[in-house]
């Protein structure tokens, strides 16, 4: 399943995650940089990282 829609990439693998996920039976939805996590690691305190994408599949 397709969500019908055309996603922005910025690199070939982001483009081929997509590509792959075009072809997933059980893709409902596709998040281009969902949200910004922030976390603590032991070395260098607190950081940030935003995903390139959320994909949401109808079983979870």
């Amino acid at each position: 399943m397709s969500t019908g829609r055309l996603h922005g990439f910025e690199s070939l693998e982001e483009r081929s995650l997509l590509l792959a996920l075009d072809f997933v039976g059980t893709l409902v939805e596709v998040v281009p940089q969902p949200f910004r996590l922030r976390f603590e690691t032991a070395v260098d305190g607190f950081r940030e990282h935003t995903p390139d994408f959320l994909a949401v599949f109808r079983d979870g």
